[in-house]
């Protein structure tokens, strides 16, 4: 067996601190004074960073299945995190909330289905774009919020906008390539600034989630182009997908809603969807590797998700961060986390053993 020669703190350390630290943020805002509220953003920015730590630490010393799983769910529960807190603030509507994470819930479905037909979906570069899009909207909506006074936030839009459009110009003249990658967000952060500088904050903030929602639908549309015929004329697997589309709805609106209806869950409602997100991506592996899952897996797990979420709202409350429903939140939690590490165990051989694929393979299989 090779050894180890990296640092002592690898790539999947980082990747998942990362995962585990998103719930803090939320937990400031929801139970700490409103002037901690920007310590919960710097946090909230530090994890975010830590996503290009990790990925320069896999490329200098090596990456791995485990790896390449956990870093885009990193990246979804990130996101799912920052709505979150948009929640908690009242700064986005339930169903952008919900429309957002269940596409994501979706398209990790979607993979699934294909890979049991034998086909694999590549991460096109308009969902790279739709996540680049989505955290800098949500950063924003955030900056508006806080700053509502045209002299304290238009400097800080145009100067984020004049940096990055700085930074593309230099990368091009550098490489001489011209990378949507870099040039979309630069221009989105120039729009950003160009409809604050014409639009009330309240206006403002409309009109960056219609952005982030077009962009939302606009790639989940392109995989379903690519997917869609395959699906519709294959045969067989209809249960699967069945079950996969039931676990999805539940997850991607029904956790959600549950956070809606109770606030003070709304950190353990970032731990579940990091749970969901995780047996998905576990998922997407077994069946890219053709170890078909017993049909009976997601609709159950949708059945204990629903059941789980019904008496949390049975549980009495009273926007207190250790109410009963709390508590009752705080378990069902620590089902699922236990149910997700199970996943990990069965698919063991495939992440760690001699049948695991190989690392930039199994970056395909999962997704953003």
């Amino acid at each position: 067996m090779s050894r180890w020669t990296g640092p002592p703190v690898t790539a999947n350390h980082v990747t998942i601190l990362r995962i585990a630290l998103l719930p803090v943020p939320c937990a400031i805002v929801l139970y700490a004074p409103v002037s901690w509220h920007w310590w919960a953003i710097v946090l909230l920015a530090a994890i975010g960073l830590t996503d290009m730590l990790d990925g320069w630490m896999a490329r200098r010393w090596g990456g791995s299945v485990l790896g390449a799983l956990l870093d885009p769910v990193a990246d979804k529960v990130f996101m799912a995190a920052a709505l979150v807190l948009c929640l908690a603030l009242d700064l986005a509507h339930p169903a952008v909330v919900a429309l957002m994470v269940f596409r994501d819930f979706v398209i990790t479905s979607l993979r699934s289905a294909m890979s049991l037909r034998g086909r694999h979906v590549k991460t096109s570069i308009l969902a790279k774009l739709k996540t680049a899009v989505q955290m800098g909207g949500v950063a924003m909506v955030y900056a508006v919020y806080r700053l509502p006074d045209d002299g304290h936030v238009l400097p800080l839009l145009g100067t984020l906008a004049g940096l990055y459009l700085a930074f593309a110009v230099w990368r091009r003249i550098a490489t001489g390539e011209f990378r949507p990658l870099v040039w979309v967000p630069a221009s989105m952060a120039l729009l950003a600034f160009l409809i604050r500088v014409f639009a009330g904050p309240a206006r403002t903030q409309d009109i960056y989630w219609g952005i982030v929602v077009a962009f939302t639908i606009a790639s989940a549309v392109d995989y379903f182009g690519v997917t869609g015929a395959v699906l519709l004329r294959g045969t067989g697997h209809r249960l699967d997908d069945l079950g996969r589309i039931l676990w999805s709805v539940v997850a991607g609106i029904g956790l959600p809603w549950l956070v809606v209806q109770r606030p003070e869950i709304a950190p353990i409602g970032i731990v579940l969807l990091a749970a969901e997100f995780t047996s998905g991506a576990v998922d997407n592996l077994r069946c890219h590797e053709g170890f078909l899952p017993y049909r009976w897996v997601y609709p159950l797990r949708a059945a204990v998700l629903a059941t789980g979420g019904w008496i949390v709202l049975q549980l009495s409350h009273d926007d207190r961060a250790w109410s009963p429903a709390f508590w009752g939140a705080f378990v069902f939690a620590a089902v699922m986390l236990i149910w997700t590490v199970v996943d990990f165990v069965v698919a063991r051989n495939l992440i760690w053993g001699e049948e695991a694929a190989e690392t930039e393979q199994a970056k395909v299989v999962v997704g953003r």
